[in-house]
């Protein structure tokens, strides 16, 4: 595409292009992803004779489109430019200027300034940015999924269910591209969760769970470039539990994801502390501090450890057997409400005791022996 041709395009469309999404959805959004990202496999459309090609049609359909679609949009506001007077000119200067043009060569363009001038024409016939639309989608989040698929897929050669390995951009990348790209697929995520939260009618609540599954192969995608920061902000605000627990994961924010379940079982949620206990058996290992905080939350209300004696049990054999926490610091941590009864943990209270007299025994034992030798 010239870049005469994305110049007006882009012209008209940042001028009229909300009125023309709300008049033809289907035909803008295809019309900006043929401007942002035309697709690598179609053929470019041959131009005409130049005798045939009339004064209102500059390019291949695009402008011919915009002069159509602009019948939907009121032009009342838009003021007509002012003709300028037609310059008069000076026959015996102008003869002056052409002998002289004709006596005097111009001056050759170094190699340099010819390099420059190449850069300049690539540099305008690139497609616009994709984020300069974005506004023009409001309440119109279904075609802006399509437009920032398709820019993705065309232009950058990414879709969800890329397979492993490095993408080939259908076009020249640099870092402009890459924060276009990060900022693509960043809306892209909030835009899954938009509209998995609409359940007006029964086709939105059968897609809502399209779109959350969107969502997560997104977030699950290493390569797509997203900003972790970014999306798990939105994940936050929209209450998107699988994608945040799945982010913290990935960012090693461990504690945090036992707090969130320790959280959401304070408030009333009776599958959270299961969860907890499930987010204890993954991390706990290879991050012993996780107990701690489980054993404290655990004696936290006569409810929730009378749900989970056994697992109160498990656990603190898991401490003892570890070495996480001395006996005396369980007892602390045990007794610090009166919420944990003598009874519950008597028998582990036993077993502690018995080992430690045993130590004391056999400490005692090879002092004696030493103190035999010695004499």
């Amino acid at each position: 595409m010239s870049a005469n041709i994305i110049m007006q395009a882009d012209s008209s469309i940042s001028r009229y292009g909300r009125a023309l999404i709300a008049a033809m959805p289907d035909e803008t959004t295809q019309l900006l992803t043929d401007l942002c990202a035309p697709s690598p496999f179609a053929p470019e459309p041959e131009a005409p004779p130049v005798s045939h090609i009339r004064q209102s049609t500059v390019g291949p359909n695009y402008l011919a489109y915009l002069n159509r679609a602009s019948m939907f949009v009121d032009n009342s506001a838009v003021p007509s430019p002012t003709p300028s007077p037609a310059p008069v000119l000076d026959h015996r200067r102008s003869n002056s200027e052409s002998e002289a043009r004709v006596k005097s060569p111009s001056p050759r363009p170094s190699r340099g300034s010819r390099r420059q001038q190449q850069q300049r024409q690539q540099d305008a016939a690139k497609p616009p940015a994709s984020k300069r639309y974005f506004a023009h989608f409001l309440e119109h989040e279904a075609h802006f999924v399509r437009f920032l698929e398709a820019v993705a897929l065309n232009r950058y050669g990414q879709t969800l269910d890329m397979a492993n390995g490095k993408s080939v951009a259908a076009l020249p990348f640099d870092d402009e591209d890459a924060q276009e790209q990060s900022a693509l697929w960043n809306t892209l995520f909030e835009l899954y969760l938009t509209l998995a939260a609409k359940t007006e009618t029964d086709e939105a609540r059968r897609a809502s769970d399209q779109w959350l599954d969107k969502a997560m192969r997104l977030l699950k995608n290493e390569r797509l470039g997203y900003d972790t920061s970014h999306v798990l902000i939105i994940a936050s605000s929209r209450s998107f539990t699988p994608g945040l627990v799945f982010l913290w994961e990935k960012l090693g924010m461990y504690e945090d994801i036992l707090r969130f379940w320790m959280d959401k079982a304070e408030q009333g949620d009776v599958n959270a502390s299961t969860a907890a206990f499930a987010c204890l058996t993954k991390y706990g290992p290879e991050h012993p501090h996780l107990y701690v905080l489980m054993l404290r939350f655990l004696t936290s209300t006569p409810e929730l450890l009378g749900r989970h004696t056994t697992e109160l049990g498990n656990m603190l054999e898991h401490i003892e057997r570890e070495k996480i926490m001395s006996p005396l610091g369980v007892v602390l941590a045990l007794s610090r409400n009166e919420v944990t009864s003598i009874g519950l943990v008597k028998d582990w209270l036993l077993t502690r005791i018995k080992e430690s007299q045993d130590e004391i025994r056999a400490v005692r034992a090879e002092l004696l022996v030493d103190h035999a030798l010695r004499s």
